[in-house]
């Protein structure tokens, strides 16, 4: 059990840098940079309040792919996944929500400078930015809808790709 708890917070852990709300910075902020002003630092958490909305939405827009992941982990009953998901997954998670804003804060404040934030913060309040983040768990959706066809067409060129590596490393052998 001990097992499928650790991997089941690593799937969480790679699983949550792709949530839309959460901006990926090109390069990842050294821990010395990580020590924002707490003006900055202030405005990140408000940033980051108004760009994702309603933390509990946020949280049951990963639980579908929290489902899918304990499936291929091997709870194969799509109900028993559910209810491992909405009885533990999703409880711990919100009751750390706080922790993983204070985190991305950081990074936020540490990427982008106090004017860009004050700019971020007005949009989110605005009627186009309060449609955004309306708009945002369907758009989540279909964001996924669209990477997954897009990968699926591409999944001959990927398997003929990944075959003439092989092929070219001597590893077929293997």
């Amino acid at each position: 059990m001990h097992r499928f708890l650790r991997r089941s917070l690593l799937a969480v852990a790679l699983i949550l840098p792709v949530l839309p709300a959460a901006a990926q910075p090109a390069a990842v902020p050294t821990p010395e940079a990580l020590a924002p002003t707490p003006e900055a630092l202030a405005l990140a958490r408000t940033l980051l309040t108004k760009m994702n909305g309603d933390p509990a939405v946020t949280i049951h827009q990963i639980s579908g792919p929290m489902v899918g992941m304990l499936q291929q982990m091997g709870i194969s009953d799509p109900t028993r996944a559910r209810i491992i998901v909405q009885e533990a997954l999703i409880p711990l998670l919100s009751s750390h929500y706080d922790e993983l804003i204070e985190i991305m804060a950081k990074a936020y404040a540490a990427t982008l400078s106090t004017d860009d934030m004050k700019a971020a913060v007005a949009f989110y309040e605005s009627p186009a930015g309060q449609n955004l983040v309306a708009a945002e768990p369907k758009l989540a959706q279909a964001k996924l809808i669209g990477l997954t066809q897009w990968m699926s067409g591409l999944q001959p060129e990927m398997q003929e790709k990944i075959e003439e590596v092989i092929k070219a490393h001597g590893w077929e052998q293997n």
